[in-house]
């Protein structure tokens, strides 16, 4: 077995080794001041690759645009959802075999933000909604893309009609600028009860 290590900890280990097998040797070096010198290199295990922190101030911002998702279905004020999505933000909903949510012969997959809004308007307008993002995971893919995982129960009444379901987003957002947008998203429902 061969370890590649760094060039600091390969002269360290170098240096262990030489204290071990030969004594401490003429000088300041012994085996506690070469273990001191050098505790960060011997006990930090390596890095396999960089976990960036999701700073607070992005996660508030997404999460009151998570809200803001909300409101627009739920008060059907529509043109609010260019303070959330990107133009060209894509959007599905499917069931949970991972086909597509499908009503009337339509795919709930849209390539757009207007297509979106579009089928909702027609299909959830004169429905009363409400719409609950539950607790969310933040990853940050790079400065600017964090992924989003996040719980949601939503409840429609359509007449006499009263439904209620959950499942799971999945999302994308980007920064532009100063400000946060959804890039894009998946929701994977759980279930859906209609009475």
């Amino acid at each position: 077995m061969s370890w590649n290590l760094p060039p600091a900890l390969s002269n360290s280990a170098s240096q262990l080794i030489n204290v071990f097998a030969n004594g401490p040797g003429p000088g300041p070096t012994s085996l506690v001041s070469t273990l001191t010198s050098n505790w960060d290199l011997l006990f930090t295990p390596p890095i396999s690759h960089v976990d960036m922190a999701v700073d607070p101030r992005v996660t508030d911002i997404i999460r009151g645009k998570k809200l803001r998702y909300c409101l627009c279905i739920d008060t059907k004020q529509w043109h609010l959802f260019e303070q959330v999505a990107l133009p060209d933000a894509t959007l599905c909903i499917v069931n949970p075999d991972g086909s597509f949510v499908e009503q009337d012969g339509v795919d709930w997959n849209w390539p757009t933000r207007a297509d979106f809004i579009n089928y909702l308007q027609k299909t959830f307008g004169q429905h009363q909604t409400m719409h609950n993002a539950g607790a969310a995971a933040f990853e940050q893919v790079s400065p600017d893309e964090v992924k989003v995982t996040s719980s949601g129960i939503w409840h429609l009444a359509a007449g006499e009609t009263q439904g209620t379901g959950g499942g799971y987003y999945y999302e994308t957002w980007v920064r532009k600028d100063d400000d946060w947008f959804m890039k894009s998203m998946r929701l994977e429902r759980t279930n859906w009860y209609m009475s």
